[in-house]
């Protein structure tokens, strides 16, 4: 018989983390390690050999952390909650080999053996709104820019940044919570591989926008210049 697929199980809830440990040592695959955190994966990816990595999208780095994976030769599973396709996009491009839906945990002793016989897991519910998700990102006028790594929400929020809406004036004309313009925003600095939002900003400068988040036509441009203590800070 040969060995069993090793399997790392990321997871922010013990309980959950348990339940999945449970169910794919009775379906005879290896749980190596756990982790609570993005950070924590990639540290136990270094130390302990590894075939797939099942992740949540609730720890952090996720892309980041699939692309260290990837960069060994590691399979990844990511965990999902529900229909998110920009989510699912997103972790498809930083290399993810396919995706399980908390609502499918029965199928995933087989999608854990899927990917490492070739096979793309993705939940058909997401499909079409993958394909959409996709078909929006390839409206880019240019294929290579750093825009076309951003989600759609993403690039909404950047675009208005861009053009000096302050944090407050983004949410108000997107319709979100302050906090949630700022988790945009650093989840685009993720992408971006840049560590502020002023860099975000210098590389999106010199590309164009792409014409799928053209806000020109229905928002105005800001009334006032900010003042430097009115840029809010990330945290």
């Amino acid at each position: 018989m040969g060995k069993l697929p090793r399997v790392l199980v990321v997871h922010p809830d013990p309980e959950y983390r348990a339940m999945l440990h449970r169910l794919l040592v009775a379906a005879g695959l290896r749980v190596v390690g756990e982790a609570t955190t993005a950070g924590g994966a990639r540290v136990m990816l270094r130390e302990c050999p590894t075939d797939v990595l099942l992740i949540s999208k609730c720890v952090g780095d996720v892309a980041g952390t699939i692309r260290e994976a990837r960069a060994a030769d590691i399979h990844v599973l990511v965990l999902t909650m529900g229909p998110d396709d920009q989510f699912v996009v997103d972790m498809m491009l930083a290399g993810a080999t396919g995706l399980i839906c908390n609502c499918n945990l029965p199928e995933l002793p087989d999608a854990v053996r899927g990917v490492l016989t070739g096979n793309v897991p993705v939940p058909m519910e997401l499909v079409r709104g993958v394909m959409e998700e996709c078909r929006q990102r390839l409206e880019v006028q240019d294929p290579h820019s750093p825009w076309v790594r951003l989600s759609e929400r993403q690039r909404e929020v950047m675009e208005l940044l861009r053009r000096g809406y302050d944090t407050h004036r983004v949410g108000v004309e997107l319709g979100l919570q302050p906090a949630t313009v700022r988790a945009h925003v650093s989840a685009a600095m993720h992408k971006l591989g840049v560590r502020t939002r002023a860099e975000a900003l210098a590389a999106l400068a010199s590309h164009e926008a792409p014409r799928a988040t053209d806000v020109d036509e229905v928002l105005p441009a800001p009334t006032s210049p900010r003042s430097v203590n009115q840029i809010p800070l990330l945290r």
